[in-house]
Order: structure tokens, then sequence, then C-alpha cells
């Protein structure tokens, strides 16, 4: 498993997967017969489901639902303590692993290093949310 991420590949793969995310909701909505598509605006671009319980992410500026970046955290935490162990084990020799460490957590929607990690509600986001399912027929806590 590679430990690394470097900036230029994380920008080519950030561009492959938004295609690739695109190309999944066209088809899941074309697919979809159980009524409208929700507008992308109120849908995480991890998830791609309706928000349930939508946060502002501090370092990117991005709106994502909760469970999706803090998993996405996670896991980029863990990768960053396994580049540190490998620094440590090869005497600072890794450059794979130094340049993980340098490049830090990254904005899944590819906006770079996360320079904060702080998630603040977005209650207005949610409001539009249960709106929209109001008027579309499903129900405030309704799955997706």
């Amino acid at each position: 498993e590679e430990v690394v991420n470097n900036t230029e590949h994380n920008a080519g793969a950030a561009a492959t997967a938004a295609a690739a995310t695109t190309a999944v909701a066209a088809a899941a909505a074309d697919d979809d017969p159980d009524g409208p598509r929700p507008p992308s605006n109120l849908c995480c671009p991890i998830t791609l489901h309706l928000f349930r319980d939508p946060v502002l992410c501090v370092g990117d500026g991005e709106t994502y639902e909760r469970s999706a970046i803090e998993e996405h955290i996670r896991v980029k935490q863990v990768m960053l303590a396994a580049a540190q162990e490998k620094l440590d084990a090869t005497n600072g020799e890794s450059n794979e692993a130094r340049r993980a460490l340098e490049n830090g957590i990254m904005s899944p929607m590819g906006h770079g290093t996360l320079g904060s990690l702080v998630l603040a509600p977005v209650r207005g986001m949610r409001r539009m949310v249960g709106d929209w399912r109001e008027k579309n027929g499903s129900p405030r806590g309704a799955g997706e």
C-alpha cells in the first residue's frame, strides 16, 4: 500500500474522481424510478446522497455529509501515522513518507491540503434539504 500522494497525482486523481462521480450521479438519476433527483447542491459530493447532517469543512470551504468527511479525515490520519512510522524507521530517508507528511490531509474535492479540520454545522443547508424533501414527497428522515 502506497503511503504517499503527491500534489500532481492528487490533482489528476481529483479530476478523474470528479468525472466518475458526475457519471455515476447521472447514471443513478436515469435509473431512479422512485421520483425526482435532488439538485446536486443539496447532495454530498462524496456520497452523492441528500444531506442529512451537512457540515462545512473549514479547511476547503466545502459542505459534506458529516459521516463522510469524518471518515475521509480518519483514513488520511491513519495514512499519515503510517508515513510517520516509515519515516522514523528509515531515519528520515523515505522521500515517499516525507512527501505524504508534507501534503497532509488533502481535500476530497482537490482543493489542496486541508489547513483546518474544523467542521461546522450548516443549518441553512439542512433546512433547504428538508424543504426539498417536503416539496418532492420525500419524508425528512427518508433514506436515499
